[in-house]
């Protein structure tokens, strides 16, 4: 009876085990990885716009090795897609490497993609599998290049020859289309300096803080402190200092502007003579009104020998106004008065140049002048 007893025991015992390992056995089942593995691939399917000169990436979701359990390596790597033009279907030749750490092929076409083309690449099936020997599914991504588009160009805010520019003004440089330096390098504010420059009209080169917006495709330049008024400054594009995507770089361009005048608010003066307090003055002496700028009449007629004899006043001690002939040199700016007949000896006169007779450019019109001189000793 005992042993009985004992034997049916056992055999609970030994169900009781074989029913824990149905359970784990189903459980390892319900777990196992059989999700193949998954590509990604840059530039991604139905992308446009990309680069002609863009490498293609493939990166693998998890490790992975070929179909017959071998590494890959850069030298088998070719063998794990077709990459062809979508419409005839040519091959196109690149170099391929595996970077087993990242999980991803880099492909490298040997020439530049051409320009408003599609391409295609294939990653048939059953190529390589993951550790739980899960092979990859069929996968095909397309991209279509950028067009070739307008001829790298550039506009200069001032414009060529531009006049009046404010002393404070920045110089602004916009592309037509996206650009990268020569060298293959982003533009950055630090690189403005390298590709054009800014200088007064000694040659002296001019110090400014570029900054570079890639939205606006444009570079700003900021001369440190004001530009010199009355200035002629050129600022050029260095040639070959900027590219296109299609590789094609810039020409040089050079662009003048002068800045504005410092504003003039100086009444036009004239220099006397004889001068004030000046004695023994001959009596044939000639009296002269020398100016230091361009003047005109009030109206903006020009001034002649017949008009400038109504400007001056010339009258002796007593107020009485002296009859004199007057005449009027351009290039030298002078007015020149002799009195019909000579002065009085030991006689004072005054020279009078009354105010707002005449002009100069910026339109401010003369000061009240006077001189008194003496053909005596005093």
């Amino acid at each position: 009876m005992v042993f009985f007893l004992m034997w049916k025991k056992s055999r609970v015992w030994v169900g009781v085990l074989a029913l824990l390992l149905v359970v784990q056995m189903s459980a390892s089942a319900l777990g196992a990885d059989r999700k193949p593995p998954s590509m990604q691939v840059t530039p991604k399917n139905g992308a446009s716009e990309v680069p002609v000169k863009s490498a293609i990436t493939v990166t693998y979701s998890e490790q992975v090795k070929l179909a017959d359990g071998s590494a890959i390596t850069s030298k088998n790597a070719p063998g794990l897609f077709i990459f062809t033009q979508a419409v005839n279907g040519e091959t196109i030749a690149a170099t391929v490497s595996w970077s087993s750490e990242k999980k991803r092929i880099t492909i490298t076409p040997k020439q530049p993609l051409l320009n408003g083309t599609t391409y295609r690449l294939l990653f048939p099936a059953n190529r390589v599998k993951d550790r739980s020997n899960n092979p990859n599914e069929q996968m095909v991504a397309q991209f279509r290049t950028e067009e070739i588009g307008p001829p790298l160009q550039a506009a200069i805010t001032p414009e060529h020859l531009a006049q009046n520019v404010a002393v404070d003004a920045s110089i602004k440089l916009t592309f037509n289309k996206p650009v990268t330096r020569a060298n293959h390098q982003e533009l950055s504010n630090g690189a403005v300096d390298k590709i054009v420059k800014l200088t007064d009209e000694k040659g002296k080169k001019i110090s400014f803080r570029g900054t570079w917006d890639e939205k606006l495709l444009t570079a700003t330049i900021d001369p440190e402190g004001n530009l010199a008024a009355g200035v002629t400054y050129t600022f050029t594009l260095l040639e070959k200092k900027v590219m296109d995507r299609q590789g094609v770089k810039n020409e040089e361009i050079t662009h003048q502007f002068t800045t504005r005048k410092q504003a003039d608010t100086i009444a036009p003066t004239a220099s006397i003579h004889p001068g004030h307090g000046a004695a023994n003055v001959a009596t044939d002496a000639k009296i002269t009104l020398l100016f230091g700028e361009e003047i005109t009449h009030m109206d903006g007629t020009p001034l002649s020998s017949k008009t400038v004899g109504q400007l001056v006043g010339l009258y002796d001690a007593k107020g009485t106004a002296i009859a004199y002939r007057a005449t009027w040199n351009k290039s030298k700016k002078t007015v020149t008065i002799q009195a019909k007949g000579k002065l009085q000896p030991n006689t004072v006169y005054t020279i009078v140049l009354p105010a707002n007779q005449l002009k100069d450019r910026s339109g401010n019109a003369n000061i009240m002048q006077q001189a008194v001189f003496s053909t005596g000793r005093s």
